[in-house]
């Protein structure tokens, strides 16, 4: 007596089988369509960031040049009595706030001929608010 295998005496799948099969293929699109959107808003996102940090980035040159073209005359940026000093302006579709304060030193001691610059950049991408925060430190003679 010969065995037969299963598939030859099968007719077919079930209608249950394929809604399974459907269903577990529906899932699985949902699930690779959902990862791609958020690697998608995180890519948005580093180019926003690339973006903001290039900007500041020009902003601290522009200062820094500002300062090296006649020292005695454009230091310091903002006068010591309106420490902290803040800016703000808006750039493309960022809000940048630049503020100047003292230099400080680990004692907590002004540092002489510095200054403290901090930038913090906001933007929104799909209804969201997103920012960013840089500082650095700008001396008279650098």
């Amino acid at each position: 007596m010969k065995k037969r295998s299963w598939y030859l005496n099968s007719k077919g799948l079930s209608l249950i089988e394929i809604m399974v099969a459907l269903g577990v293929i529906g899932i699985s699109i949902v699930v690779i369509l959902m990862t791609e959107r958020y690697k998608w808003d995180g890519f948005k996102r580093s180019r926003k960031v690339t973006e903001v940090t290039n900007i500041i980035e020009d902003r601290i040159e522009h200062m820094r040049m500002f300062i090296a073209a006649a020292p005695d005359s454009n230091w310091p940026p903002c006068p010591p009595a309106n420490f902290p000093c803040e800016t703000t302006f808006t750039e493309k579709d960022i809000t940048l706030t630049r503020v100047i304060d003292e230099a400080r030193n680990f004692d907590n001691e002004t540092v002489a001929n510095a200054v403290k610059v901090s930038f913090h950049a906001q933007w929104e991408i799909h209804s969201k608010t997103d920012s960013v925060e840089i500082t650095t430190y700008v001396a008279k003679d650098f």
